[in-house]
């Protein structure tokens, strides 16, 4: 694997310090053939604002690995903290741990990092979430309404196939519950074209420009968590667009396929 994340920006300021402790895998769900929800029980209770990431490790790893919390923050902190990882084929890891090998292994937790969360303001919130991405937005979203927060949003989610789409329920969830327009648009590049299916078809930044009707594009922050090349047109899109690069904040989930590409 290692997951990774490419994050320049500095945490946010009111931050919470990053604490050490344990944690074991209190449970697992396979939500899609290569992502697994997976539940980790703290020994201590981790403080973090919504987007940011943990820090696991174990002895016999080769280097920690870095997993966005999937759950809203809670104020006194959360002991029971929920992920969405993906099997990366060959990391040292992910293939253990979709094996089922890692159920009794005490990891080594430090947490929280990371400057990915949400900025405060009333404009528009342009979302773009791809394959495991869709942990650090279902995050800040989650907060978001949980706050009560009043601000146009569109949540997209590319994905391959229907069979890796997930999570469905609880985004509905929060778009029934969102105090302003809500709109989600879940994306396929890879579905055959003799399915059900008949939703959108093709690369999710693709369908960034008509996603809030009625809404000035250019006037939107944007947030995107998923691959590199996703990011990469997701900020092209956005940039051409009228957004403006500073309005634009993302995070690159990478792996050691990408890594191998790296100049």
């Amino acid at each position: 694997d290692p997951l990774t994340r490419l994050e320049v920006e500095s945490p946010a300021a009111d931050a919470p310090p990053v604490i050490q402790c344990k944690g074991q895998i209190a449970a697992t769900v396979q939500l899609t053939h290569d992502i697994l929800q997976v539940s980790i029980e703290l020994d201590k209770a981790a403080k973090f604002i919504a987007g940011q990431y943990i820090n696991i490790a174990y002895e016999g790893l080769p280097a920690p690995r870095n997993y966005s919390f999937a759950d809203a923050p809670e104020r006194e902190g959360r002991s029971l903290v929920k992920f969405f990882i993906r099997k990366v084929p060959g990391g040292a890891f992910t293939e253990a741990l979709f094996a089922g090998e890692l159920k009794a292994v005490r990891f080594d937790i430090s947490a929280p990092y990371g400057g990915f969360y949400l900025r405060p303001g009333s404009s528009p919130m342009i979302c773009i979430a791809g394959g495991s991405g869709l942990a650090p937005l279902l995050s800040l979203l989650e907060d978001a309404r949980f706050k009560r927060i009043k601000r146009p949003c569109a949540l997209l989610f590319g994905a391959r196939t229907q069979a890796d789409l997930y999570a469905i329920e609880q985004i509905e969830s929060i778009a029934n519950a969102w105090t302003d327009q809500f709109v989600f648009l879940p994306v396929l590049s890879h579905e055959a074209a003799d399915t059900d299916w008949k939703g959108a078809r093709g690369l999710v930044t693709e369908f960034v420009e008509d996603v809030l009707p009625g809404v000035d594009i250019a006037s939107a922050d944007g947030y995107m968590c998923g691959p590199p090349g996703m990011i990469d047109a997701g900020i092209a899109k956005l940039t051409a667009l009228g957004i403006d690069l500073e309005s634009i904040y993302y995070d690159k989930f990478t792996d050691q396929s990408h890594a191998a590409k790296m100049p």
